[in-house]
């Protein structure tokens, strides 16, 4: 899954000119994310909605709503760009 994050990641730099920072802070999201998934045993394309709501459950804890919602904008970006190359079937974003 990292090849996929580093191609999404290019994909923003390069397709969507995405600024230095949020390349940095979208990167630091989904790390972020992945490291939520890893120790329950999920890999990311077999994340669900409750996944996603889990994880941003964790982050209310300790993030302002503005950071929350901007890591919630990086997951949904990345499984949709996931879905649009066809690496996953079913979006857990549901878009």
């Amino acid at each position: 899954m990292a090849t996929h994050v580093d191609d999404f990641l290019r994909h923003l730099e390069i397709a969507r000119a995405v600024s230095p920072h949020t390349l940095r802070a979208y990167a630091q999201d989904l790390k972020a994310f992945l490291g939520y998934l890893a120790p329950l045993g999920v890999a990311p394309e077999k994340a669900t909605h409750l996944h996603i709501r889990g994880f941003l459950g964790v982050q209310s804890v300790t993030l302002a709503p503005a950071s929350r919602a901007r890591r919630l904008a990086g997951v949904k970006a990345f499984f949709k760009f996931l879905a649009r190359r066809k690496v996953i079937e079913v979006n857990p974003r549901g878009g």
